[in-house]
């Protein structure tokens, strides 16, 4: 069964993390939609509600290796 564990989803998109970045928080996001999140809906963490600028966001290259691995293991879910 081909599955992408929800660990290695975005909590905004639901899709594949390609550029993470975690939180003050602790929590993880895809980049791109975190940023659009401050910028179109206001500057707090969507799930803590917290305050949160785009400054604070730090690439998470933990996670980011895990991601990658689990790409090149599983080419399928370069699409999805």
């Amino acid at each position: 069964k081909r599955e992408v564990p929800d660990f290695l989803c975005g909590k905004i998109s639901f899709e594949i993390l390609r550029e993470p970045v975690i939180t003050p928080s602790g929590i993880t996001y895809e980049r791109k939609d975190i940023e659009e999140h401050l910028q179109r809906v206001g500057h707090f963490d969507p799930v803590t509600r917290v305050k949160l600028t785009q400054d604070q966001l730090i690439p998470n290259f933990a996670m980011k290796e895990v991601v990658d691995a689990f790409l090149q293991d599983n080419e399928w879910a370069l699409e999805y």
